[in-house]
């Protein structure tokens, strides 16, 4: 009887064992150095207009064309509810003072928004680092 505790256990750690190497071999292979010049062939820098002035849909779009219309400056996104605009770009191609200041006299009063410290010392404010999977994933990075 004992013997066929002992197999059932060392068979048990034996497929766990098993399936965390291909886990670890899966996200190395996924998120691994390698992998990263076909994720990140063309990296985009993204860049925020708030607007603190009256919401006026017209003068909204007029500041949405205006941005897209700029060389370099690849995608924009108009959050009219919540008065932001965000584009993306090549980092080195587009300066986003250049990009502000096509728009800095409209009567929608833009500014221009600055990560402060604090957040600039957190990093992406879309990952939640207290779960799971983030510190799964930071585990295993670590090793490599």
């Amino acid at each position: 009887m004992k013997k066929w505790i002992f197999r059932i256990i060392w068979s048990s750690l034996a497929v766990s064992f098993l399936l965390f190497s291909a886990l670890v071999i899966h996200i190395y292979m996924v998120m691994g150095p390698s992998n990263m010049k076909y994720h990140n062939s063309k990296p985009l820098q993204l860049s925020r207009i708030d607007f603190e002035g009256p919401k006026n849909d017209s003068l909204f779009h007029l500041a949405e064309s205006e941005v897209r219309k700029t060389a370099g400056v690849q995608h924009a996104f108009l959050n009219k509810s919540h008065g932001t605009l965000a584009y993306g770009y090549a980092p080195g191609e587009v300066d986003p003072k250049a990009v502000f200041a096509k728009i800095e006299q409209l009567p929608i009063r833009p500014k221009m928004y600055v990560v402060d410290k604090e957040q600039l010392a957190n990093g992406c404010p879309v990952l939640d680092k207290s779960s799971f999977s983030y510190r799964l994933g930071a585990l295993i990075q670590s090793f490599f």
